[in-house]
């Protein structure tokens, strides 16, 4: 495939990353209003736990395979490229 469909590629699955990042993000307050602890406090961890630690993560594994294909630098993690490096 030609490079230009690989830019393409990295680019929405970027997109679709950060939209799911967003509802994360926008559950959480919702998950701690409308649940008991014992529901929200592991659900919460589980969403927060790729944001302070490096886990494994899909998306960004597949970005990076589109990025290496494209020609484009590899990213670490997706907070470090949006908001860190901001390039």
């Amino acid at each position: 495939m030609s490079q230009l469909l690989y830019c393409i590629l990295a680019n929405v699955t970027a997109t679709v990353h950060l939209v799911l990042i967003a509802m994360n993000v926008l559950a959480v307050p919702f998950l701690i209003v409308n649940e008991p602890f014992w529901i929200w406090a592991p659900l919460i961890t589980f969403l927060v736990s790729p944001f302070v630690g490096g886990t494994y993560c899909i998306f960004n594994q597949l970005e990076n395979l589109y990025r290496l294909k494209a020609g484009m630098p590899l990213i670490k993690d997706r907070l470090d490229q949006l908001f860190i490096r901001n390039k």
